[in-house]
């Protein structure tokens, strides 16, 4: 019997409005998700090259915090009895044989490319724009309104005048928004290096670029600034009873949290595509990276960076962990996740008040989510763990959810071929 779910040449399927009409029409249970999500990888991928939904960001499947195999297993539990990897008669399936080296060689690769992209992209934690964006939201003034107080010189401004003024507001751009020594360089070797109404052109091009990006990026860190105030608040939430109105205002911040995040991921993933050429520096870790227009590759991909974690990662994570009311990593920052490394069961204790937090996860964090919380109550816990978000959705239009797993997609679709001879 025919079963267009699982036939890779019928692309027609792939797309989400079939997916989730299929997924309605043939009630299909969490362990045919990794199935559904395989297909709409497929859909991505094939509009990659239009710039749509399948734009990949630099994020890698199976290199996300709680991305493991183990937590595929964890929130879909049926998968692993479903979808076994080996066949009906207990020998192991060739096909896994031959495909396991391959992924395990394809796994360092991709690990290496992940920890490129970060390295070669800014941290926007504590920098320049950070200050600025702070000060700003007291003051409550626009970037825009500070952006355009220089744009247009007096009337009748001669050449000079002009590509001074340009190369200050250049110069002063740059250094907010953290650009790559090799854009610097050639822009100095190039419309810097004479006064010419050409090399004026270019400047305005490039100011005009640089104040797009300024604005995007303050933009994206106001946000983030915004998301982090309300992880703080779900994280400290309290309630006595089921009446208690701060489960409402729970139910709220919850609501306005999955908003912002899909929200986000869809800004970063723009911003990302638009803006790799000032954000990304190859000088600081080149392996791995493409170089554009080598070998047909786009190019290497920026990576919206906070406190040495790339953003969509941590809202994932993050998603993920709320959703299984974790609420003791949720927000945890890279210094966190290395203290816990060398200290397990110190760090989770710390987490959870029974001891003080490491001076190094209170100094290195970056975050305004403080490390130490009392334990919640099982009120707010359960209210977070009901909360279902969309980054996580089989559906979403973004990177692959922490809980989807190539390799059970792939055992998944064998097993149901087995079925249906």
């Amino acid at each position: 019997k025919y079963d267009a779910l699982i036939d890779n040449h019928c692309p027609a399927l792939s797309t989400p409005s079939r997916l989730q009409h299929l997924i309605q029409t043939r009630g299909l249970s969490d362990e045919y998700m990794h199935v559904v999500r395989s297909r709409f990888e497929q859909h991505r991928n094939s509009m990659r090259t239009l710039g749509g939904t399948g734009e990949r960001l630099v994020h890698v499947p199976g290199l996300r915090a709680h991305s493991t195999p183990h937590a595929s297993l964890t929130q879909r539990s049926g998968t692993a009895k479903s979808f076994p990897v080996v066949d009906g008669e207990g020998t192991t399936n060739k096909a896994a044989m031959l495909q396991r080296p391959k992924d395990a060689q394809a796994l360092p690769a991709e690990a290496s490319l992940f920890k490129a992209a970060l390295a070669c992209s800014p941290d926007w934690c504590n920098s320049s724009l950070h200050m600025d964006c702070q000060e700003l939201a007291s003051k409550r003034v626009s970037q825009m309104e500070i952006l355009s107080e220089d744009d247009f010189g007096p009337s009748g401004e001669d050449l000079a005048s002009q590509w001074q003024r340009t190369y200050r507001r250049i110069e002063a751009l740059w250094h907010k928004c953290q650009v790559p020594p090799s854009v610097r360089n050639a822009m100095c070797m190039g419309p810097f290096a004479q006064v010419t109404p050409d090399g004026l052109y270019h400047l305005q091009i490039h100011l005009a670029d640089l104040i797009n990006y300024h604005s995007q990026t303050s933009e994206l860190i106001n946000d983030w600034l915004t998301r982090e105030t309300l992880l703080e608040s779900i994280r400290c939430a309290v309630a006595l009873g089921v009446n208690d109105a701060r489960l409402g205002r729970l139910q709220n911040d919850l609501a306005k949290l999955d908003r912002l995040g899909s929200k986000l991921v869809s800004a970063i993933g723009a911003w990302s595509r638009q803006f790799a050429h000032v954000a990304v520096d190859t000088t600081r870790d080149g392996r791995g990276m493409p170089e554009l227009g080598r070998g047909g590759a786009a190019g290497p991909q920026a990576s919206f960076v906070w406190a040495g974690r790339d953003c969509i990662e941590r809202i994932q994570a993050d998603a993920h962990a709320l959703s299984r009311a974790e609420l003791h990593i949720v927000g945890e920052t890279l210094a966190s996740r290395a203290s816990g490394a060398e200290s397990e069961e110190g760090v989770w204790l710390s987490n959870w008040s029974f001891l003080p937090a490491p001076q190094s996860a209170r100094a290195g964090s970056g975050s305004s989510v403080s490390p130490t919380l009392p334990s919640p109550c099982p009120l707010v816990t359960a209210t977070v763990a009901t909360k279902q978000f969309k980054v996580n959705d089989v559906l979403h239009e973004g990177p692959s959810p922490p809980w989807y797993s190539q390799r059970i997609a792939r055992s998944g679709v064998q097993a149901m071929r087995r079925g249906r001879r």
